[in-house]
Parts: C-alpha cells; structure tokens; sequence
C-alpha cells in the first residue's frame, strides 16, 4: 500500500506541478484580499440572528449586521443552531 501511495503521489506531484505554480506564483496570481477587512468582517452574533431575505427576517426578526445582503446569507438563525447543537450531542 505505501509503494502505490509513493507512486500516486509522484504521479500527482508532477501532474499538479504546473497548475499550482501558476495559481500560486503565475503571472495572474493574487494578493491581498482586495477588500477593506474591517467593514466586511462578520460579528459572533451574526451566527444566531436571522438574515433580512429570510421568512423571520420578513416578519421583523432579521438583523441588520452584514454591510450587504451577500454577507447576510451566512446568518444561520437561534433555531438552526439549537438543531446543530442536538445533532452534536445525538452523535
């Protein structure tokens, strides 16, 4: 099993040489995030409030805390996250 784990890695490693050098270090390559981190940074609280877009957010229940609605799609909601919490402790 290690001689084929050796042989797919060689294999890989000169089949993805390329294309991770060009992602990484091409001539396109990125840097920096592009954006201000301050203002696009997302609040703990965020996590338990519900998005604007939302059914909760139509009935007045959403949070106005992302910068757009983009950002507030990541907002999961009290209840989302009490079902996460029993699926946690049901494993």
């Amino acid at each position: 099993m290690l001689k084929a784990l050796g042989v797919c890695a060689v294999l890989a490693g000169a089949l993805l040489a390329y294309p991770l050098y060009m992602h990484f270090a091409g001539p396109l390559k990125f840097s920096g995030t592009g954006f201000l981190m301050d203002h696009y940074s997302e609040d703990l609280v965020a996590y338990a409030a519900f998005p604007l877009q939302s059914l909760a957010g139509l009935f007045g229940w959403g949070a106005d805390l992302a910068p757009n609605a983009t950002e507030a799609t990541s907002f999961l909601g009290a209840p989302l996250l009490l079902l996460f919490g029993a699926a946690l402790v049901l494993l």
